[in-house]
């Protein structure tokens, strides 16, 4: 009776080694798409792109009606004292980090690892095209003009560039870490502090104290440096906190609005 029960047991066993990988094959075979699914999959990811293409339009077709807005702004004129009001400066803030929230928010989007060059260049009109348009939307609902955007960015911009090279000359010993070299070189850029020399530009740090930048404009960048961002000329490369303890300037009461943008694909 035991010689039974084991031979059933064995049998047991080697029926089930070989049904449970056979039955995993099948299982496999059968749940893998056919023809029709992997067609059926091909127009709906066919369909996904040409839903994004068409929102990617329609934020371009957006883009210029909300620009024709902007040019029945007032016109603007700058200052006789060309000195940025405080007023002007918070609704530059508020515009400018809206649409950096909105650009990171949108690059966190974007698939990891390699792509095609379609798949990178359909991105990169992407991103012109959603920046392009929350940069329209907010100048208008902080009621910034063309110039006037234009004429706060540069005046800022200079002041940037006078900050950074600052806090590389007094906030660094002698060995200066290569982030804060890039950040001065990229001021320089950005400032447009370079000679050209043997058709090539030479950056020159030495001339950006050399112009007559306002101080408050130097304050305001120190004072809202955390919300600050232009062009990936990233304050946060340089020992701005230095600075502030330096020239005793407490950081501006500024709470941003978070952004949303529903249509974010």
């Amino acid at each position: 009776m035991e010689k039974v029960k084991k031979v059933r047991l064995i049998g047991g066993i080697v029926l089930a080694l070989f049904v449970l990988p056979t039955g995993y094959l099948v299982g496999k075979a059968l749940l893998r798409p056919g023809p029709k699914q992997i067609e059926e999959r091909k127009k709906k990811q066919k369909t996904d792109q040409e839903r994004q293409a068409e929102i990617i339009l329609s934020w371009e077709a957006r883009t210029k009606e909300l620009k024709k807005k902007i040019k029945e702004l007032p016109p603007f004129e700058p200052p006789p004292d060309g000195i940025i009001t405080r007023d002007q400066m918070r609704r530059y803030v508020k515009m400018s980090y809206y649409v950096f929230q909105i650009i990171k928010e949108d690059e966190r989007r974007r698939p990891k690892g390699k792509i095609n060059l379609g798949t990178a260049l359909f991105y990169a009109r992407k991103g012109v095209a959603l920046g392009s348009m929350v940069e329209a939307e907010q100048m208008l609902a902080q009621g910034l003009s063309s110039e006037e955007h234009k004429w706060i960015r540069e005046k800022i911009i200079k002041a940037v560039a006078l900050a950074i090279k600052r806090a590389y000359d007094n906030c660094y010993g002698p060995e200066k870490p290569k982030i804060a070299q890039e950040a001065l070189r990229q001021a320089c850029i950005k400032g447009k502090y370079w000679i050209k020399k043997d058709n090539k530009k030479q950056f020159r740090p030495d001339f950006i104290d050399a112009y007559e930048l306002p101080e408050a404009h130097y304050r305001y960048v120190l004072e809202y440096q955390k919300w600050l961002n232009f062009s990936r000329l990233d304050l946060e490369d340089v020992d701005m906190r230095c600075l502030l303890e330096k020239e005793n300037i407490q950081p501006a009461p500024f709470t941003p609005v978070k952004a949303e943008y529903p249509g974010l694909l």
